[in-house]
């Protein structure tokens, strides 16, 4: 274990988090694959496509924080996904130098849990489920990674009806361009409450440990080593002094030796740091404008047992295409597939569009 890791163990032993209410939910991007989307930029797409609720976030005062989860890419550019983390509330002062957190993280850990108790280790392919108080979370793990949230309310004692999202979310994993590389995910269902065990436990792990909603940044790990970990730093400086004393004075000097001639090194890359600001930050004019929800215009000719619509785009000169949900035109996705019509979403915009009928 590396030094960086111990300070960074040390340094979770004494932060104390604070569970704040707040609402997560995954949010993609997609950019070409040259192309570093900017903190400005980002600002731009989520005012585009989520009009009301930043108007919500405005009003009361709230806040988001975007937290990067994962990027990928695919035939249709690069894929860039976060974790939208809103509040409709401000920050109170009576928390202090505490970091503040949401409250939902103990199903992380839970599901931390569950994953290192699986009989297999499924390649780190886990989607897990839980209702509480009335409300469906949503969380997959690809490759060990968290790379899907998502809260839905609703879902009380009703069975059937989550049995119904619930397969539809698992169309959505055999459809995703990231997930369906897996060969499969392992199902889990979580049960439980709040515990504050749990959320100290996903406090302290490291996707959550670097991130105060606090702060305006979500890299920055809050809180300063005590105790022990002060004690591990020294020693470890002793160490090193030590070990360069010992080289210096060591016996064995090198007669006649000559210094090679000092290597030019490539200068370093550009680093780009994304950083998110507060909400209530104006967007000026100049940002660059990102493309609005348009559709593209087709043609609803029929819906097959539910699961298939033929649509037929203008674009394509009369050939005829078959669409499944969770399936993308332009910048909508398929939602659902009724028996006469579909439902498309993109953002809070939402389109439908039946049988015979025309999509503008």
């Amino acid at each position: 274990m590396s030094v960086r890791k111990v300070i960074d163990s040390c340094l979770g032993l004494f932060e104390r988090g604070f569970p704040h209410e707040v609402s997560l939910f995954m949010w993609e991007q997609t950019a070409t694959f040259d192309k570093i989307i900017s903190r400005d930029e980002l600002e731009c797409a989520f005012e585009y496509e989520f009009p009301k609720l930043r108007s919500r976030i405005r009003e009361n005062g709230g806040y988001f924080r975007m937290i990067p989860l994962v990027s990928f890419n695919a035939p249709e550019g690069r894929f860039l996904r976060y974790l939208v983390v809103v509040s409709f509330s401000a920050f109170r002062k009576a928390w202090g130098t505490r970091r503040v957190l949401p409250r939902q993280i103990w199903l992380y850990a839970a599901a931390d849990a569950a994953m290192r108790n699986a009989s297999k280790d499924n390649s780190g392919n886990f989607f897990f489920y839980a209702t509480v108080d009335g409300s469906l979370f949503i969380l997959v793990f690809f490759e060990g990674r968290l790379c899907h949230w998502s809260e839905e309310s609703g879902f009380g004692d009703g069975l059937e009806l989550l049995e119904i999202r619930l397969e539809r979310f698992r169309r959505f994993l055999r459809t995703d361009p990231l997930f369906s590389r897996a060969d499969s995910f392992e199902e889990f269902r979580l049960k439980g409450v709040f515990e504050r065990r749990l959320f100290n436990d996903a406090a302290h792990d490291p996707f959550w440990r670097r991130i105060d909603l606090k702060k305006r940044t979500v890299t920055q790990i809050t809180g300063a080593p005590r105790g022990l970990c002060w004690l591990a730093l020294v020693l470890c400086l002793t160490v090193s002094l030590l070990c360069r004393w010992h080289l210096q004075n060591d016996s064995y000097d090198c007669v006649g030796c000559i210094d090679p001639p000092a290597e030019e090194l490539l200068p370093p890359k550009e680093f780009h740091e994304v950083v998110f600001e507060d909400v209530v930050d104006e967007v000026p004019y100049a940002r660059p404008v990102f493309e609005k929800c348009e559709l593209p215009s087709f043609h609803l000719m029929g819906v097959v047992e539910h699961k298939v619509a033929v649509v037929m785009f203008d674009s394509l000169l009369g050939e005829s295409s078959p669409l499944k949900e969770g399936m993308r035109v332009g910048r909508f996705a398929l939602n659902s597939i009724e028996r006469d019509r579909i439902q498309l979403g993109c953002g809070d915009s939402t389109a439908i569009v039946e049988v015979g009928g025309e999509a503008m």
